[in-house]
């Protein structure tokens, strides 16, 4: 049997990521080669099928079945996060994200394409293409909330990759679209994914760190987070599917203030 495949950051979008389990808008282009308004057979009649339903059809019986055939972590990532501070305002968030040699392994099956039993960094770098879209599109997995309110941010950037001895670690920056102060207000920042496709381990290896000006007079705290939003999003997923395959590491979140 083939093995289970481990690309966390470079698959299709296979579940939607929010607590409320919205379908995305489903893009034509998946399917050109069907035609407009294929017919169904109602009794001895044939009835004209509209294309949109045909394509919420297809796309509902697809969402489904993937959704409970990978309801369990198949990657967990190592996370370091280092929060950038500026006068008692977050700046951004620079991550370390530590794959295993395992995981490392794993990727031979599709990206090592000469067969020689090891990974150039020429095939790493299409690892790299697809994680990086993968970043846009689920915006960095990254959720930040400042008091009450939703923080957006901007698109990773100074998206690097590096071998080490213990597997691949990926580097990226993420920034909300304005400054959070947070002598105001706490931030909380939390780091998942909604599908279950991949779990996030925070602070294994460098931990989660403050840099930057006035870093003394704030503070980042790694805690358990009953009430934070990837375990809202799990009681999500458990309402609609039952349960995960398996079990996940408790609900921890980063939570930053400054001053007081």
């Amino acid at each position: 049997p083939r093995p289970a495949r481990t690309q966390a950051l470079t698959r299709c979008d296979r579940a939607p990521r929010t607590p409320g389990f919205k379908l995305n808008a489903i893009n034509h282009d998946r399917f050109p080669g069907l035609q407009p308004a294929p017919m169904r057979r109602h009794g001895s009649t044939m009835l004209p099928v509209s294309r949109h339903q045909l394509f919420a059809l297809i796309w509902l019986v697809t969402f489904l079945a993937v959704s409970l055939a990978h309801a369990h972590p198949h990657v967990r990532i190592n996370v370091d996060a280092a929060i950038v501070i500026e006068a008692d305002t977050v700046r951004g968030v620079r991550y370390a994200w530590h794959f295993d040699q395992a995981y490392l392994e794993g990727l031979k099956e599709e990206y090592d394409t000469d067969r020689d039993g090891t990974l150039s960094d020429a095939e790493l770098q299409v690892w790299l293409a697809l994680a990086i879209k993968n970043l846009a599109h689920f915006k960095a997995f990254t959720h930040l909330k400042h008091g009450a309110g939703a923080v957006l941010l901007e698109p990773a950037s100074d998206i690097r990759m590096q071998r080490t001895a213990g597997g691949l670690t990926l580097q990226f920056f993420v920034k909300p679209t304005k400054p959070v102060n947070v002598k105001t207000a706490a931030l909380q920042i939390d780091i998942y994914d909604a599908t279950f496709f991949t779990e996030f381990v925070l602070g294994t290896g460098r931990g989660v760190v403050i840099e930057g000006t006035g870093k003394e007079a704030c503070l980042a705290e790694v805690a358990l987070a009953p009430g934070g939003q990837q375990q809202k999003a799990i009681s999500a997923f458990m309402k609609v599917f039952g349960k995960l395959d398996a079990k996940l590491a408790p609900a921890k979140a980063i939570t930053v203030t400054c001053g007081g």
